[in-house]
């Protein structure tokens, strides 16, 4: 295999073929170039070119070929395959090392590293604040990455004074400077309001911009629900249905779900069980507590599957201890309704009681979306259950406490 190197300054792209005429990059014309003739920015490009071609072994090679020139930029790739283990084994003091000398020569991008190492104890002993310090060296030298890590610790306040604000300015400068990443989580802040008034239109925009680039799982699932819901787009099941199902083949958890529900409920798309039931376990499988609700369900009462009242109680227990963010307060619901009847589990009133103090306390800090989703759910998938359910509990519980939170729960489902 030949080495041929760009003849144009500005880009020096080097790749390996047999013949290149035009540069992959700028088209430009190419010039073979001997490996005696390298150096080290040479070397570097050319791990470059390989890692690309996944073949890391060998890519690796070329990086510790640039660093031993004292490459800065060759040195931080080096750093970066100890880290993650790419073409060598792990080592992630080795890779802090490295950072530390190409930082030390003035390449800033290995701050950034650097600081991504201080952040999750990768190789050192975790230092947020040291991390903040890192990002930001990085981030005044307009190192797109840098800044998007900067954005987000003033975001949520980690390492650094919460300001979302500046968290605004600097996801859109790394944005602007070309990180897809900072691109998705600006839309992130246009939905979310952080730093910038709430702008639904703005932010399906910029994740219609993200999914243009690439097949990113969560700006599709925030698309699927724009139309899903007429949020910021005029409301469009179908479409809805198609994004939804892109997000879930790329493996957003919540994404699989509401997919299984369009397939439930027929919405988007044709009724299919088959489908529905498949992609509700994928989801449960990822831990979502929704799918799990919903199977907890259908076992217990049959529909579609064989009656399983077991799997239905493990589907519930499994919602209820389920990490999702924004839990959502069904499960704990259903669950403490096995205990009080003996549905798939020994009967035990106590345990329902501490099963719905548990839930209403997971839940407190999210209280209005918890009721916001229950109600949805009551009305689409679980199809007026759950307002049942609470009337229920009411009878069976003899804690006031719980009584009244459950009696102002059924306000909702009048």
């Amino acid at each position: 295999m030949m080495i041929f190197r760009c003849i144009e300054e500005d880009c020096g792209c080097i790749v390996e073929g047999e013949e290149v005429p035009y540069c992959p990059q700028c088209l430009g014309e190419m010039k073979e170039i001997l490996k005696e003739d390298m150096n080290g920015l040479d070397w570097c490009q050319l791990g470059i070119f390989l890692s690309q071609k996944e073949e890391e072994e060998r890519a690796f090679s070329c990086f510790q070929k640039s660093a031993k020139e004292g490459e800065p930029w060759g040195i931080c790739n080096l750093g970066w395959c100890y880290e993650i283990g790419a073409g060598t084994e792990v080592d992630e003091k080795q890779a802090v090392w490295l950072y530390e000398q190409s930082a030390g020569l003035g390449y800033f991008p290995a701050y950034c590293n650097l600081g991504w190492c201080y952040e999750h104890g990768i190789g050192v002993k975790e230092d947020m604040e040291r991390a903040v310090f890192c990002y930001q060296i990085s981030a005044e030298d307009q190192f797109a990455r840098g800044q998007r890590l900067l954005a987000n610790c003033y975001a949520y306040g980690n390492g650094v004074e919460q300001n979302e604000e500046m968290a605004f300015l600097l996801m859109r400068d790394s944005s602007d400077n070309g990180d897809l990443d900072a691109l998705y989580y600006l839309g992130t802040f246009y939905w979310n309001g952080i730093g910038v008034e709430v702008d639904y239109e703005k932010a399906v925009e910029i994740f219609h911009e993200v999914v243009e680039q690439a097949e990113d799982k969560d700006a599709l699932f925030y698309l699927g629900y724009a139309y899903g819901n007429g949020t910021g787009a005029l409301k469009n099941d179908e479409r809805s249905f198609a994004y939804y199902k892109r997000s879930a083949l790329a493996g957003e958890l919540t994404s699989k779900n509401n997919l299984a529900d369009d397939y439930y409920l027929g919405r988007g798309t044709k009724k299919d069980m088959e489908q529905a039931l498949f992609w509700y376990r994928s989801s449960a499988e990822d831990g979502n507590d929704d799918a799990c609700c919903t199977l907890g369900r259908l076992y217990q009462e049959g529909i579609g599957v064989k009656k399983d009242e077991v799997l239905s109680a493990n589907y519930y227990e499994k919602a209820c201890k389920s990490n999702t963010e924004n839990q959502g307060l069904e499960c704990y619901l259903r669950m403490a309704y096995c205990y009080y009847k003996g549905i798939g589990v020994k009967q035990n009133e106590k345990k329902a009681e501490e099963v719905l103090m548990d839930g209403f306390s997971k839940t407190k800090s999210c209280e209005k979306l918890t009721k916001d989703i229950l109600v949805r759910r009551n009305n689409n998938v679980a199809e007026g259950t759950i307002g049942i359910l609470v009337e229920q509990l009411i009878t069976y519980c003899r804690n006031d406490e719980i009584t009244k939170k459950l009696k102002d729960l059924k306000k909702y489902f009048s």
